[in-house]
């Protein structure tokens, strides 16, 4: 996992919470409080999982929520700053959606040793979208809540739900 994920987990703790939780965070997964995570730089995934586990701790909020609030604050907030130019020509939430590997795939060319997740799409019907996940990371539920952010930053009623850990469903309202 790249520092990246950490680094804009670390953003909306501070934004939302104050430096001070984002310091007990850190300390709770045996980190010291000053520690910087690089962008670039690669992260091992348990102490990514360490790290998210702690921010469920010290902020009261199951796995789930964190991983929700994530997603909208990575939309909304934090993508368009890095990866604006992503995004341009993007006017839905299903176009992101499906265009979500193709931006990964031109991610991991631009930067060395990333291996961003994949992602199959099989349309179950003009309205259901299944999505297949493959990732190292085994953190489906990261995408969920990527997703639900992508709903809300379009500003759409997309239904979405994790059907098991490596697939995800996505309905459209039209």
């Amino acid at each position: 996992m790249k520092g990246v994920i950490i680094s804009c987990l670390r953003d909306m703790v501070v934004d939302y919470y104050g430096l001070s939780k984002w310091e007990e965070v850190l300390e709770r997964a045996g980190l010291d409080r000053q520690h910087v995570f690089l962008l670039t730089n690669s992260i091992d995934f348990r102490l990514a999982v360490q790290i998210i586990a702690s921010a469920c701790k010290v902020l009261n909020s199951s796995f789930e929520q964190i991983m929700e609030a994530f997603g909208e604050y990575w939309v909304k907030v934090y993508a368009p700053k890095l990866y604006g130019f992503y995004l341009r020509n993007v006017n839905s939430a299903k176009d992101l959606i499906l265009r979500i590997d193709e931006i990964h795939q031109k991610a991991a060319r631009d930067l060395t040793n990333t291996k961003p997740p994949r992602f199959q799409y099989e349309w179950k019907d003009d309205k259901t979208l299944i999505i297949k996940c493959f990732s190292s990371w085994r953190l489906v539920d990261l995408a969920v809540g990527i997703f639900r952010g992508v709903s809300k930053r379009y500003q759409e009623n997309l239904r979405v739900e994790k059907i098991d850990n490596h697939r995800i469903e996505i309905v459209f309202p039209f």
